[in-house]
């Protein structure tokens, strides 16, 4: 990742206001996307759009919190909110 760019993603993290845990779960996210290209996809998204991270950031804590209970309903309407979350995106 270019410094311009990684210059830009810490001031939309420091304008989202995150605290260390939510910090913390940004980075263990964006460490999880497989390839540097995508990653880097995803910080440009973030940069331009950094309402995004703190729905980010809530949507990972959701999911985290349903996969340590394994309710499987709780799981399916979260993709449901997810999938709709996405397709208001490409609109």
């Amino acid at each position: 990742m270019n410094q311009l760019l990684r210059n830009n993603f810490q001031k939309a993290i420091a304008k989202a206001g995150l605290s260390e845990k939510d910090r913390k779960d940004l980075d263990e996210l964006i460490s999880a996307v497989p390839g540097p290209d995508e990653r880097e996809g995803i910080i440009k998204l973030l940069v331009e759009r950094p309402k995004l991270i703190s729905k980010l950031i809530e949507n990972f804590q959701k999911k985290k919190e349903i996969i340590a209970s394994q309710d499987k309903e709780a799981w399916q309407k979260l993709l449901e909110e997810e999938k709709g979350e996405l397709e208001k995106l490409v609109e």
